[in-house]
């Protein structure tokens, strides 16, 4: 059985050493907008770049 801290992680995408959790959108220091969305191969997710307003 999974703990509540073993999920967040695995729901989570990372920036800067903070947890982001699947659906979130920010802004880098750069300036590219990305979103943390799951992947279809691991089901953990990653970041992904896009044109969010």
């Amino acid at each position: 059985m999974a703990t509540l801290a073993n999920r967040f992680i695995r729901n989570s995408c990372y920036y800067e050493g903070k947890a982001y959790t699947v659906g979130i959108v920010i802004e880098t220091a750069q300036g590219i907008k990305c979103e943390c969305a799951p992947t279809a191969s691991d089901a953990l997710p990653t970041w992904v770049s896009g044109n969010w307003t």
